[in-house]
Formats: structure tokens, sequence, C-alpha cells
């Protein structure tokens, strides 16, 4: 589409183009050389307009997104996991391991004190 559009503004009569094509002779191309080298340039430019216009869209799609996570509402809490419901609490992968238990106590009877006779 924009080697197109590009090529419609070269032409065989137009002054520009006379002038390009007589600056690469007198540079030491011959005239199919001369040619080639503004098919190159708009190529080139043609790929130009088109990395432009995609970066163009991207910026309108990040634009775009973050604008929706601004609105986003924040999620509610999951089923199972309130206060009250028996479920542990989640923990991350570098999070903390539960505490141990205690240790129990050691004699004939658990909790009081040992007696001796």
């Amino acid at each position: 589409m924009h080697h197109a559009q590009l090529a419609e503004s070269v032409s065989a009569g137009g002054d520009a183009t006379e002038r390009t094509l007589a600056a690469l002779r007198a540079a030491g191309l011959s005239g199919d050389q001369a040619l080639a080298a503004i098919a190159r340039t708009l190529d080139q430019q043609a790929f130009m307009l088109s990395a432009s216009e995609l970066f163009f869209g991207s910026a309108c799609l990040f634009v775009l997104l973050a604008a929706f996570v601004w609105v986003a509402r924040e999620p509610g809490p999951m089923a199972g996991t309130g206060p009250g419901s028996g479920a542990a609490p989640a923990r991350g992968p570098g999070a903390a391991p539960p505490p141990a238990a205690p240790p129990r106590p050691a004699g004939p009877q658990a909790g009081g004190p040992a007696t001796s006779r």
C-alpha cells in the first residue's frame, strides 16, 4: 500500500524525478542503476512507513489495555477462603512454613507436674 502511494509521486516527467536521475547519473550510475536506486529508496521508505504505523497501532493498543486495567474491578474473595470457612489460608511459594506444634511434656500425667514417691 505504501509503496504504491510513494510510487505515485515518482513520474517519468516529474521535476524531482529528473533531478534525482541526473544526480545519480552524475555520480556514475547508468540509467537502469539509477532507476533501481530510486526503487530501492521507495521500498525502504514504504517499510519505514509500515513500521511507523505498526508502532502507532501498538501504542494505541497499550493505552486501551492500560485504561481497561485502570477501570477493572478488584476481584472479590474466592469461594471457601473467607473467615470461618475452615479453609487454610493460601500461601505463596516463598512463604514460611506454618509454626510447629509445641512439644508434649514427658511425664506420667500430661499437663501436670511429675510426682515421684
